[in-house]
């Protein structure tokens, strides 16, 4: 079960990482 939460995880952090919006955040 656990290896299907850190394969959403890990999908999650390609689809959407958070520097990302960490770095739209802090331009506005």
């Amino acid at each position: 079960m656990w290896i299907a939460l850190a394969v959403l995880k890990r999908f999650l952090w390609v689809t959407h990482p958070p520097w990302r919006w960490n770095r739209k955040q802090a331009m506005e």
